[in-house]
């Protein structure tokens, strides 16, 4: 439970990030989805850092963990794209709300996705050792 309550904590300010970005972008004429991915990966940078310190405590090199949080954000990208593009452009939602919507959907894969494969502990070696 207290790794939950950070990964909230951590996204929250990666999501107030991504806000931040988006509005900024769309008030200065950016289209929604494009303005939505580039706030994202503004809220991807934040979110790296404080959850391999904070969250998962991870001691794996950044070699490894980086590598992975990337290529699940990139997923999650197309995911909040996706629905971005489905909401906004053919449903017609307001954009914030459909971001409010897809920010949800994208917090429970991101933190499945972060716990289970990106800063998952190594399985120990076979004699005690870190494998």
């Amino acid at each position: 439970m207290k790794q939950l309550v950070r990964f909230t904590l951590v996204g929250a300010t990666g999501t107030a990030a991504h806000f931040a970005v988006l509005w900024l972008l769309v008030r200065l004429g950016m289209p929604v989805v494009g303005a939505s991915t580039v706030g994202m990966i503004a809220g991807a940078l934040v979110n790296y850092l404080l959850n391999r310190a904070y969250t998962f405590e991870s001691r794996q090199a950044h070699r490894v963990t980086a590598p992975r949080y990337y290529a699940l954000v990139l997923g999650l990208w197309g995911l909040n794209a996706l629905l971005m593009a489905l909401m906004v452009d053919a449903w017609r939602w307001h954009y914030l709300l459909a971001q409010a919507i897809s920010t949800v959907v994208c917090f429970v894969a991101h933190y499945l996705g972060s716990r289970a494969w990106v800063f998952r502990h190594a399985a120990p070696a076979p004699g005690g050792g870190q494998g």
